[in-house]
């Protein structure tokens, strides 16, 4: 009987480390889509963004969520599907993502 609370200890780390490779394959799955279906996809919109000399970095938070997504352009149009997402740093609580 003793053991019960060590074995829940162990299975809740076990969920919780689950649920953040969760978050780091959703995070991952960002690279490659255009700005136009992250937004579509996660609903989340960029509330600014600044050039880089590779290309634009979009700042994205919600519920205290904040991800940088580093873009490269894909044509002259500037439009969301103009930038293609290369790399994505995520802090926060990003659980809902």
């Amino acid at each position: 009987m003793r053991l019960w609370p060590i074995s829940f200890i162990f299975l809740l780390a076990a969920c919780v480390q689950t649920t953040d490779e969760l978050l780091q394959q959703r995070v991952i799955s960002f690279k490659g889509m255009t700005m136009a279906t992250f937004m579509r996809n996660t609903g989340m919109v960029p509330h600014n963004y600044y050039d880089t000399s590779s290309g634009r970095t979009y700042l994205v938070s919600d519920l205290g969520c904040n991800l940088q997504l580093g873009t490269r352009q894909l044509d002259t149009r500037q439009l969301a599907d103009s930038w293609q997402i290369e790399t994505v740093v995520a802090r926060g609580p990003c659980g809902r993502l």
